[in-house]
C-alpha cells in the first residue's frame, strides 16, 4: 500500500493546478487550469474521454452520472454537461463553495444548503446553515462551516448534531465519522452521536484531508504529505494538496503541479 504509480506519470493532470478530483466506475473526472476546465479520464486505459473548457475558474465538480456532470465555477455559476456539450447552466445569489450530486439531488453550500432537484429542474426545500463543505451518506447530511460540523436527516432536513469546534476535513464510512481539526482525529459512532474519541494524535503533523477505506484502514493528508494509516508509510507528493480521491483500489491527488499523482492501495 502506498507505492506511487510511475507509470501514471504525465498521464493525468492540467497546465498548472488541479482543484477537484471524483472517481465513478473507472473514470476520473478533474477540475484544474489554466485554462479553466474539467477533464474526464478513463482510469485503466490512461487516456481522456473528454474536455470541457469554461470562462471561470472551477473550484468543483461531480458526476451526476456516468454521462453527465457538473461544475461549480468560481461566480457562484453551476454548469451541467452531457456526453454531447454544455446541458444547463444555474447562477446563484449568494458565495457556493461546494456541490455535491446524489440520486437526483444536487446540494450546494453556501449561505444555505440549497437542494436542487435535477430531474424535475427546480428547487427543493433548503437547510438554513451556513456551509463550506457538504457530503451526504447514508440518509446524513453532513455539513462543514465556521462552528464545526453539523448533521442533518436527509429526509427531514432535521439536524441531528452539532459538533462545535474547528474542523478542517471529515469523511464517513459506514457507521462511523472521522474529524480533524488539524493536529487531532475524531471518530463519532452514528449509532451513537453522543459518543466521541481521538482517534489519532497528531501533534507534530498537520491533517487537513481524510478519506476512510474502511473504518480501520484511513488516509491522512497534510499540506504536502499522505500518510496511509494501515502502514503507517508517510509520503510527500511534492506539491501543495488540493484533493485526494480514492476508487478503483488507487489514491489520486491533485494539488498545485501540473500532474495528478497515483498510489496503489493494494
Amino acid at each position: 500500500m502506498g507505492r506511487k504509480l510511475d507509470e501514471f506519470n504525465g498521464r493525468f493532470g492540467f497546465n498548472d493546478a488541479c482543484y477537484d478530483i471524483k472517481y465513478r466506475n473507472g473514470r476520473i473526472l478533474c477540475a484544474g487550469t489554466y485554462k479553466p476546465s474539467i477533464k474526464m479520464y478513463d482510469v485503466e486505459h490512461q487516456n481522456i474521454v473528454v474536455e470541457r473548457h469554461c470562462a471561470e475558474e472551477i473550484i468543483k465538480c461531480e458526476f451526476v452520472t456516468d454521462e453527465r456532470n457538473c461544475a461549480l465555477r468560481r461566480d457562484r455559476m453551476v454548469e451541467f454537461y452531457t456526453k454531447a456539450g454544455l446541458l444547463e447552466k444555474i447562477k446563484f445569489k449568494n458565495e457556493c463553495y461546494d456541490i455535491k450530486a446524489v440520486e437526483g439531488l444536487l446540494y450546494v453550500a453556501g449561505d444555505k444548503i440549497g437542494q436542487f432537484d435535477m430531474v424535475k429542474g427546480e428547487f427543493a426545500d433548503s437547510i438554513d446553515c451556513k456551509a463550506y463543505e457538504v457530503t451526504v451518506d447514508g440518509g446524513v447530511i453532513g455539513v462543514r462551516n465556521h462552528r464545526g460540523l453539523t448533521f442533518y436527516d436527509s429526509r427531514t432536513n432535521e439536524r441531528i448534531k452539532s459538533i462545535e469546534q474547528e474542523v478542517v476535513a471529515f469523511d464517513t464510512c459506514g457507521n462511523s465519522v472521522v474529524y480533524s481539526d488539524e493536529r487531532d482525529v475524531f471518530e463519532l459512532d452514528r449509532r451513537n452521536w453522543n459518543s466521541s474519541k481521538v482517534s489519532v494524535d497528531f501533534s507534530d503533523a498537520t491533517v487537513k484531508h481524510i478519506k476512510c477505506i474502511d473504518p480501520n484502514n484511513r488516509i491522512y493528508g497534510g499540506n504536502s504529505t499522505i500518510l496511509f494509516s494501515r502502514t503507517n508509510q508517510n509520503e510527500d507528493v511534492g506539491f501543495i494538496i488540493n484533493r485526494i480521491c480514492l476508487g478503483q483500489c488507487r489514491l489520486f491527488v491533485g494539488g498545485e503541479s501540473e500532474q495528478i499523482s497515483v498510489y496503489d492501495l493494494d
